[in-house]
């Protein structure tokens, strides 16, 4: 076995290297689906069950 070094730890790696450029669109995923899910998806739910009490389709 090789022993690592403080140098091995610490320092830039493929694998920091490969989650710096995924760590943007992850983000913006994650803040793209909260927003979905807080925001858009009721205000669609909402419109649409305005519009059907309004056609009288719903009791």
């Amino acid at each position: 076995m090789i022993p690592f070094t403080d140098a091995d730890l610490l320092g830039p790696s493929l694998g920091s290297e490969v989650m710096s450029r995924i760590a943007a669109p992850m983000v913006g995923g994650m803040v793209l689906s909260t927003v979905l899910t807080l925001a858009v998806i009721p205000a669609i739910y909402a419109l649409v069950k305005q519009w059907r009490l309004k056609r009288g389709l719903e009791a």
